[in-house]
């Protein structure tokens, strides 16, 4: 159980570097490299229950600037490039690039990139996902009714027991809702819960899936932001170099409601919130979160585990630990003074494989072969992004954008988790077991059962309040999960390259 944990902090994911085609380096001083921003969601994103519109945003995105993949990549079964694409810095009130990134590719499934498409209100970034590799792209279903399900109303049944929230799914009939019930964890493998996406043209479903541990995933590249449109210039590209340490990651971990993605550095303070991005640790008491589940059952025999984020984030919002720096350059100033104190965002690439990370480098075939699929992917997005129709998204959606979490509470009758016995019933696809409850609510139309993995229980609540950056003590993060992953080895280096 403690070596599981150790190495995951010892794991590295890539940050951003840059190039050009004539090799020079004289752009380079129109580029800034981020120690922080969003998590390219092809790594990770965060679960909805009720899909709704991302916040909108005045300024209209420019076309994805010409990138190539990075020159070595992370050994694995299936790693693949996923290219990047802008989002919008609230600091900066302007576009940054959330650069391409190596992703071991879940088991059976294929990215399908995100856009952005214009509506009434601004433009607004529609999510990606990770679809069956055998499915047809852009099918599009009517706006599903709200999911009832709030979490288990009853213990788990063990302590190797995982809860599975509800969910509806589409057939001939319309919707039919099943409810949550309570199936086997496992420690070297994540449960990505069925979901619906918004989309100008409809509602796109993703059925559930099986996922590496947050830790074994690929090569995550970090955002970088540009002074000067370097893409216009003939014969540029972009290609990325840098690494950030998985612990001041891991350490410094945010999710964005609102957004449809995590965050990771400096967003510590009052401001944050009020945006809709909240510390992790927070917002998985609110809301279901299959990482946030995961890591803490892993951890389930380290008492500190979760209070530790807690107590992190209260120590740097009231200044009485260091933040993160928020660049490459701010991290440089920094230097030896900020050792052994500070969070070290950013390695380069030497310096991580030094630590252990395993990388191979991309010979030209491959590099022309993942290019090509990249191009694919961005003509993709740029064409469903020109087409979408102009619509009002003011009427969308079941759950207010950048409210406050929703508070766990009793769930209605359809959602409510059981330990009574039940049939054990296969998920398609390979999916979860159910072993207790699970109630129908009717025919699937023969969608794969398995949709989700959650954690049960009570959650325990912390007050954060006013500070130096909006916070003082106050409150204690505390309860846990009826359920838990059994066991702790072989999740942290499943991705292929973290060590």
């Amino acid at each position: 159980m403690k070596r599981f944990f150790i190495i995951q902090i010892c794991s590295l994911v890539a940050i951003a570097g840059f190039s050009t085609a004539r090799g020079d380096d004289s752009n380079q001083k129109y580029i800034e490299i981020d120690a922080r921003g969003p998590v390219h969601e092809a790594y990770a994103q965060p679960y909805a229950s009720d899909p709704v519109p991302n916040s909108a945003v005045d300024k209209q995105p420019p076309d994805p600037i010409p990138e190539e993949p990075a020159a070595e990549r992370p050994t694995g079964k299936n790693v693949q490039w996923i290219p990047g694409y802008w989002q919008w810095d609230n600091d900066r009130k302007d576009f940054i690039w959330n650069s391409g990134m190596w992703r071991e590719m879940p088991q059976g499934r294929r990215w399908v990139p995100g856009y952005w498409a214009k509506t009434a209100e601004g433009f607004r970034w529609v999510s990606g996902h990770f679809a069956d590799a055998n499915e047809k792209d852009n099918q599009y279903v009517p706006e599903p009714p709200r999911n009832p399900d709030q979490g288990p109303t009853t213990p788990a049944p063990d302590d190797n027991s995982s809860y599975i929230p509800g969910a509806w799914f589409y057939g001939n009939n319309g919707y039919t809702y099943r409810g949550g019930y309570w199936t086997d964890c496992f420690a070297d493998r994540i449960w990505i819960p069925a979901r619906y996406y918004w989309s100008p043209y409809g509602y796109r479903f993703c059925s559930g899936y099986w996922d590496y541990p947050f830790a074994g995933r690929g090569l995550l590249f970090a955002p970088v932001y540009f002074t000067r449109p370097l893409w216009l210039t003939t014969g540029w590209f972009y290609r990325p170099y840098f690494t950030v340490g998985f612990g001041g990651l891991f350490g410094n971990f945010f999710v964005g409601y609102g957004y449809n993605h995590y965050f990771f550095g400096d967003y510590y303070g009052s401001s944050y919130l009020s945006l809709g991005i909240y510390p992790w640790y927070w917002g998985a008491r609110y809301r279901y979160d299959p990482i946030w589940n995961h890591q803490r059952s892993v951890n389930r025999n380290n008492a500190n585990w979760a209070t530790t984020f807690h107590n992190n984030y209260i120590g740097r919002v009231n200044g009485t630990m260091p933040i993160p720096p928020r660049s490459l350059s701010s991290q440089a100033a920094l230097g030896a003074t900020a050792a052994g104190t500070t969070p070290r965002m950013i390695n380069s690439l030497a310096e991580a494989k030094q630590s252990g990370l395993k990388l191979e480098t991309v010979t030209p075939q491959q590099r022309t072969v993942q290019m090509q699929a990249a191009k694919q992917m961005v003509t993709q997005s740029q064409q469903l992004s020109r087409a979408a129709p102009n619509i009002s998204t003011s009427n969308y959606g079941n759950a207010a954008m950048n409210s406050t979490p929703r508070s766990v509470g009793s769930s209605s009758n359809l959602s409510s988790g059981s330990n009574r016995a039940a049939p054990v019933i296969q998920g398609g696809s390979g999916g979860p077991v159910i072993h207790y409850g699970g109630q129908s609510g009717g025919s699937s139309s023969g969608i794969q059962l398995g949709n989700s993995t959650m954690q049960g229980g009570s959650r325990g609540s912390s007050a954060i309040q006013g500070g130096s950056r909006g916070y003082s003590g106050g409150g204690s993060f505390g309860g846990s999960s009826g359920g838990g992953m059994r066991g702790g080895g072989g999740g942290g280096s499943h991705g292929g390259g973290h060590r």
